[in-house]
């Protein structure tokens, strides 16, 4: 976002430790601020000496590609010409994205030394950084949320019902069909009295006999089961759905 001609809001708050440029009596100081062609100048802090209190606050318009703003505190004369105190420069790449900086600034003299602080309160309504929601705080709005049941319309369970019971059909037939097509074979053979059989032959026909029985049974038996068992489930587990 484009930050050309919107304002940003400073307010000069105070220096501290300021380099005292009077000898015989209390300095007066005053603060400049430039940013592009805007100047600023706050009123001067009469014999505010070495930590002098302002509490001024102007606006300037912003300039897209322009991230600072020069600062000088200067001492006031009447006589002869103001004395340079020392000035720096305010970075602006905190207050553009989270839309507030009070921090304090170091000055400069002349000579390059350590000449005190100067510390300014920034706002910029419209900055560019994202608001995220706190983890705790996403979980307590899903906590809140109601829960919820999903409504099954009883039609649509009397259909399924339908489905089910013409499925369960079709797997009759099948299974009617399918004994109807291969037929339990059955071997003929001359009928011979048991008296003449030896023991072995009598024993080998009684037990496949009641192995082929046993499995008819069992079919019979998954069958039922299979019928009476499959409906009730079903409904059970549209109920629970």
């Amino acid at each position: 976002m484009s930050i050309q001609g919107q304002l940003l809001e400073v307010t000069v708050i105070g220096c501290s430790k300021l380099k005292d440029t009077e000898w015989m009596s209390q300095q007066d100081p005053f603060v400049c601020l430039e940013y592009a062609t805007t100047k600023f100048r706050t009123r001067t802090c009469t014999d505010g000496g070495k930590n002098p209190c302002f509490q001024e606050k102007t606006m300037i318009p912003l300039v897209e590609g322009l991230r600072e703003v020069s600062v000088s505190v200067w001492n006031s004369n009447t006589i002869t010409y103001d004395d340079f105190i020392g000035g720096g420069r305010v970075q602006l790449q905190k207050v553009l994205s989270q839309g507030y900086d009070d921090s304090s600034w170091s000055l400069q003299s002349k000579s390059g030394k350590y000449a005190g602080e100067v510390k300014l309160i920034m706002h910029y309504a419209n900055a560019s950084k994202a608001q995220v929601i706190p983890i705790s705080s996403q979980t307590e709005l899903t906590l809140q949320q109601p829960l919820t049941r999903q409504h099954i319309h009883p039609h649509h369970v009397h259909h399924q019902l339908i489905l089910l019971l013409i499925s369960q059909r079709h797997t009759l037939l099948l299974l009617q069909c399918h004994q109807h097509i291969h037929p339990v074979k059955h071997t003929h053979q001359p009928f011979t009295p048991l008296h003449h059989k030896p023991n072995c032959v009598i024993h080998q026909h009684l037990t496949e006999g009641s192995i082929h029985h046993h499995h008819i049974d069992e079919r019979r038996n998954a069958v039922a089961t299979e019928s009476s068992v499959l409906p009730a489930q079903l409904v059970q587990c549209l109920i629970l759905k």
